[in-house]
């Protein structure tokens, strides 16, 4: 179930590619030249529709558009889109890294400084449906939570728990039994 690469055991992973995000920006961009350009040439039926489209408002709101874009792409590739947990066997870490450059938010937790490894049901009410989702968090000595993994299935949830044991020898607590459990002092992550 988990990944192993080398002395590294990935617990989640996820590195979204810039070039990716280039090419969206600049393709909205181009769109939005090309919107611009045609825009005065476009006859409709109807003259109000015809005085919309040749009015600075429109351009304006695609142009505010196109930059709300660009300020939301530019967040996620900074804070959101990358994430690196993993164990290292060697070191006897866990590594929790967040983000990207100067923006990149690591936590190293020893294992011997972690007490245990918690697995608990959260309940998600969306438009009058209830969700399960079920987590795993470490909690170090002092109580403090560090959120690693979530899943709708517990079985799922319960097999990788027993992996993270089986490589880090620490202990299993299972408090899915409690709804909506809360026994940390501080969520860290």
């Amino acid at each position: 179930m988990l990944r192993k690469d080398g002395e590294k055991i990935y617990i989640k992973y996820a590195r979204k590619d810039f070039n990716q995000y280039v090419f969206s920006i600049i393709s909205i961009i181009i769109s939005g030249i090309v919107i611009f350009l045609f825009l005065n040439n476009i006859e409709t039926a109807y003259k109000g529709l015809n005085i919309a489209l040749r009015s600075n408002f429109l351009k304006i709101f695609f142009i505010i558009g196109i930059i709300i874009y660009f300020i939301i792409s530019i967040t996620d590739i900074l804070f959101f889109s990358n994430y690196d947990y993993h164990i290292n066997t060697r070191t006897k870490n866990i590594y929790l890294i967040n983000g990207r450059w100067k923006h990149k938010k690591e936590i190293i937790l020893n294992f011997e400084n972690i007490k245990y490894i918690v697995l608990f049901e959260y309940v998600e009410l969306e438009e009058d449906k209830k969700y399960q989702i079920f987590k795993i968090d470490i909690y170090d000595y002092e109580l403090n939570a560090y959120e690693i993994y979530e899943h709708k299935n517990y079985n799922i949830i319960r097999e990788m728990a027993l992996e993270i044991k089986k490589y880090t020898n620490i202990e299993i607590n299972d408090r899915t039994d409690v709804e909506n459990y809360e026994g940390f002092r501080q969520r860290i992550l």
